[in-house]
């Protein structure tokens, strides 16, 4: 639990690569599991990612100004006051995403950037 951003990973400038985990009850501004921001380089693979909630955007993963591939992701029952229930990008940031699933996440302003991850 975090007050600030990423409730589990907060990565900036740096190359990550985070697979096979659960990230679930955290708190956090940004990034309820993960916050990646200032030209970061990360790939996502078979995660799940729920019931993390957040006081900004981004309920399960906040995305700044990086590059990041997502494979086989679930974020479920994600919680956040402002942009994306499940997914938050901003700036230029360039995101892949390949499978995975992403149900009943709440953001209390839409998804300004990603539909597809609003629910």
């Amino acid at each position: 639990t975090s007050g600030g951003r990423g409730g589990v990973f907060n990565i900036k400038n740096s190359e990550a690569v985070l697979k096979n985990a659960e990230m679930y009850g955290n708190k956090a501004g940004m990034g309820g599991a993960i916050h990646i921001y200032t030209q970061a380089n990360v790939k996502l693979k078979d995660l799940k990612l729920y019931q993390n909630i957040v006081t900004e955007s981004g309920g399960a993963v906040s995305v700044i100004a990086s590059t990041v591939e997502m494979e086989n992701v679930e974020a479920t029952e994600n919680t956040c006051e402002l942009y994306g229930g499940a997914l938050y990008v901003e700036g230029s940031s360039d995101i892949s995403v390949i499978g995975g699933k992403y149900n009943s996440n709440t953001a209390f302003k839409e998804n300004r950037n990603y539909e597809k991850f609003k629910s």
